[in-house]
This record gives C-alpha cells, sequence and structure tokens, in this order.
C-alpha cells in the first residue's frame, strides 16, 4: 500500500486530535513492514492545499500457528532415536500421504514432549548439573582414590558438558536465524516485501449485502462465510438415487 511523497497525514488518537505531519515515504518501505504488522489507510477528501487527509488504522491482524521447527541438538541426545522409533510404525515399500501425514504429527507431538522434557529449560539443568559436579569433586578431594567418586565425577562433568554443548548449540542455530533475516540491509529488506505481500491478501474492510461497510477481520470472516453459505444453499436438496440397472450399464449408456 503506497502513499506519494509530501503527503499530509491525519491519524487518529484517544483523545479524538487531529494531528498533521509531513512524510515522505509511507508504506512502501522496509521499516514500516517491519515495524507495524498491518496498515489500514482511510484516505479522505482533498483539504484547500491539495492534501490528501490520511487515517492509518493498525489493526491486529490474525497469525497463523507456528510452524514446527527441528532443534539440531535433538540428535545428540540419548533418547531421541527411541523416540522416533516408538513412533515409526512398519510400512509398506509405498505408503500412502495420508499414513505419511498421519506418521509426522505424531513425531512432532512426541518432539514436543522431548523438547520440553530435555531441553526446556537448559539454563536450570545447567546450574543444577553444575552444583552436583562440585559436590562431588569436593567429596573427591577428601578421598581421591574412590573408584565410586571418581565414577560419579565423571558422570556429572560428562552430563554438565553435554548440557552446556546444548545450550551452545541452540544458541548458535538461533543467531543463524536471526542473522538470515536481519542480518543485513538486503535480508532485511527481503523478509520485510515477504511479509508485505503476505499482508496484502488480508481482507480488513468489505461491503455487506445491503451495501454497509463492514471492518475488521472476524466480521469480514462471517460476511463470507454467510456469503458462500448461502451460495452452497442453505437447505438440503433431496436428490433421487440412480437406478441399479444404469449403473450396471458400466461407464458408457447406450441409446436404449
Amino acid at each position: 500500500m503506497g502513499a506519494p511523497s509530501d503527503t499530509t497525514v491525519a491519524p487518529e488518537t484517544p483523545t479524538y486530535k487531529t494531528i498533521r505531519s509531513r512524510i515522505d515515504t509511507a508504506f512502501c518501505n522496509a521499516y514500516w513492514w517491519e515495524t507495524f504488522n498491518y496498515t489500514y489507510n482511510k484516505y479522505l477528501a482533498n483539504a484547500l492545499p491539495d492534501d490528501t487527509p490520511q487515517f492509518p488504522h493498525f489493526p491486529t491482524s490474525t497469525k497463523p500457528k507456528p510452524s514446527f521447527q527441528y532443534c539440531d541438538n535433538w540428535s545428540r541426545h540419548e533418547n531421541f532415536w527411541p523416540t522416533i522409533n516408538s513412533v515409526a510404525p512398519i510400512v509398506g515399500t509405498s505408503p500412502s500421504l495420508q499414513q505419511i501425514g498421519s506418521l509426522l504429527a505424531q513425531m512432532r507431538a512426541k518432539l514436543r514432549l522431548f523438547n520440553r522434557d530435555h531441553f526446556a529449560d537448559l539454563r536450570s539443568q545447567q546450574g543444577k548439573a553444575r552444583i552436583t559436579m562440585e559436590t562431588v569433586q569436593q567429596a573427591l578431594q577428601t578421598d581421591p582414590r574412590n573408584e565410586h567418586l571418581l565414577q560419579k565425577e565423571k558422570e556429572a562433568r560428562d552430563r554438565c558438558i553435554a548440557i552446556l554443548s546444548s545450550s551452545l548449540s541452540l544458541m548458535q542455530q538461533q543467531s543463524k536465524m536471526e542473522w538470515i533475516t536481519q542480518g543485513d540491509l538486503s535480508t532485511r529488506f527481503f523478509f520485510a516485501k515477504v511479509k508485505q505481500r503476505k499482508l496484502s491478501i488480508y481482507i480488513y474492510a468489505i461491503k455487506d449485502d445491503h451495501g454497509k461497510q463492514v471492518e475488521g477481520f472476524k466480521e469480514v470472516g462471517a460476511i463470507m462465510m454467510h456469503f458462500y453459505k448461502r451460495l452452497q444453499g442453505e437447505h438440503p436438496t433431496c436428490r433421487s438415487s440412480l437406478k441399479q440397472e444404469v449403473i450396471d450399464q458400466g461407464q458408457v449408456l447406450s441409446a436404449d
């Protein structure tokens, strides 16, 4: 949604006062689409100096469900493959698309629980593992040749290193994602344009059957749902079943 340069803007405020200011470029740059989620602008009649008063609105747009994202350090955990194998069924050589979709849905649910149980609180796990390791090391100083304490110290140290490695791997993956989306001006502009094109298909205002202007995502959805329900028919139509002799004739009907 673009606006010409040197345009007078009159945004609505809670005090219902008109604030006039000049903007050179609006609704068409990457920084605008990074800041605002959705922009709905009303263009009014031209004023005396031949400027166009505008009333921009910033409604909260509906967002899709967050997509499932795989974490690299999951595969390093000892319970990862048992979790995967507990979901994977024994299928034939050519499983159907419905079977694959059901399998992936079950696997996503299992992996969400797996992440919650083992990786959701890495910071607290790291603190507990460090306290356990320091406690065992202090006990080991009094008895350096104790085989049981040596084994416990090795296990505590390995666990502390594994948790620290998982934390670093998660930070690296998050930093990589941040760099991809916000690394430089080109990538920022690209993702801002993607967001702009995605939001351009949203419908915030529509006219109903009586010609009244209706605004709001939920209100527009209700009107469109009512339209398609009426288009398909509000009452069920009664259809007679086909005769069996017609079905028995096969795909091609005879002249009789």
